[in-house]
């Protein structure tokens, strides 16, 4: 949920987290292979977060993040919003947190 919040009116697709950024979000004790681990698992949740829309005629789902680099060299994530699911991110009138 961390991430999702993040997300929140940033208005792009893409979207760049350093680790120690990711830590403190997360309030994680990791580091290394074992924090880089915790992100691969992370993405496989991100993977779940999928949207349904049904006008009458047409239904449409989609999942939220197209894309999650983990780079651990410059120790950052980039990950990439899906733009079908951007306005759920960004154009609400009401943002609740977790």
């Amino acid at each position: 949920m961390a991430i999702v919040q993040q997300v929140h009116d940033k208005g792009t697709t893409d979207l760049t987290f350093t680790f120690n950024q990711l830590r403190f979000l997360s309030q994680a004790k990791q580091h290394g292979s074992d924090f880089v681990a915790d992100l691969e698992k992370t993405y496989d949740k991100l993977l779940k977060l999928n949207a349904r829309t049904d006008d009458g005629n047409r239904i449409v789902r989609f999942v939220a993040f197209t894309r999650y680099e983990i780079i651990r060299d410059k120790e950052v994530i980039n990950i990439r919003v899906n733009p079908d699911f951007k306005g759920l991110f960004n154009e609400l009138d009401t943002w609740t947190r977790f």
